[in-house]
């Protein structure tokens, strides 16, 4: 991906991003677990006799595997709650990396970007807002991504923008 299809790509997704951070950081915050103690409980102490009457009576094979079960949820949970961590970390990243760059940009660029991209303004809305001609809100809009891209070829030259940020929206 070059920096400018980068660029546009976090200017149009700016606004999903947020909520999806939002929402990530909810999830994390209320994360519910795979798998249950009361069942790996069951699976372990007890198994089922002639008519269905429960024993306490434990065999190995049931021991082992309970204990391969819970092992098998702590990995599962474990890898849950990474891969939900290292989705936000990108986003937050990308998020914060963009409104730092886009705070360098000439208010009136910053604006024009912001209304087009983050709140969906039509031209018209922008000309009768801003008082410039679509012709001008263009202009601006060409020139400040071109600048943003400009930083980010920088940052991606450096390696600093990392596979999972490049890929956040394939």
């Amino acid at each position: 991906m070059e920096p400018k299809e980068y660029v546009i790509m976090l200017l149009k997704n700016h606004s999903r991003m947020v909520r999806e951070t939002a929402t990530l950081r909810f999830e994390l915050k209320n994360f519910v677990k795979v798998g249950d103690d009361e069942i790996i409980e069951e699976m372990a102490l007890s198994h089922q006799m002639g008519d269905g009457i429960r024993s306490g009576l434990i065999s190995n094979k049931t021991a082992d595997v309970a204990l391969r079960y819970q092992e098998v949820v702590n990995r599962v949970n474990e890898e849950a709650y990474k891969a939900v961590i290292h989705r936000l970390n990108a986003l937050e990243t990308a998020i914060e990396r963009l409104d730092f760059y886009l705070g360098q940009l000439d208010k009136t660029q910053t604006d024009v970007l912001q209304g087009y991209y983050f709140e969906r303004k039509t031209w018209r809305e922008m000309q009768e807002g801003m008082n410039l001609a679509t012709k001008s809100l263009r202009r601006i809009r060409d020139t400040a991504v071109a600048s943003l891209a400009e930083q980010y070829a920088l940052l991606f030259s450096l390696s600093v923008i990392t596979e999972g940020e490049k890929e956040l929206f394939p």
